[in-house]
């Protein structure tokens, strides 16, 4: 990539950091290993309210891909505002994610859910569709739940509470 490049990624990706989000962390079960899998992604948004439908992306090159595969199940938690350490651990492809995280529900009863978030919906992957650099998953809501916190947000590259 030349310099010039890096600079209009980065200066696009600026421009997309002026738009707030909200903040992710999805887990899943490798149904091989049984291996508990989390990833953050503040790429979420709903699509469909019949049937209940929402999407996010994860990057083509994610070693986690295959477990987000077409009829895998996974959890996305949408993060609390006090959360952002949770969202930082999971950003770190380096670090045992699970380690020390408390769970509303561990990975030997499906995906694990995570404790203290704002809301959690569990899904199966509908469809992947190809989106540049990324993946889009199509997700079907099965089972959600809302608690009562204030979401997490990122926006202009820092994570912040409402």
């Amino acid at each position: 990539m030349t310099q010039a490049t890096v600079d209009e990624t980065r200066a696009f990706r600026n421009a997309l950091g002026v738009f707030p989000t909200g903040v992710t962390v999805i887990t899943t079960r490798d149904d091989d290993t049984g291996r508990s899998v989390g990833l953050t992604v503040s790429s979420f948004n709903s699509v469909s309210l019949q049937p209940r439908l929402v999407l996010w992306s994860i990057a083509r090159t994610s070693p986690n891909l295959a477990q987000f595969a077409v009829g895998k199940r996974h959890v996305i938690h949408v993060l609390a505002h006090d959360q952002g350490e949770l969202a930082r651990r999971f950003a770190n492809p380096k670090l045992d994610k699970f380690e020390g995280v408390d769970l509303a529900r561990n990975a030997e009863q499906g995906p694990p859910v995570l404790d203290g978030v704002a809301a959690h919906f569990e899904c199966e992957t509908e469809s992947l569709l190809e989106g540049g650099d990324h993946w889009i998953v199509l997700s079907r809501v099965h089972e959600y739940q809302t608690h009562d916190q204030r979401p997490l947000l990122f926006w202009a590259g820092q994570l912040t509470g409402v």
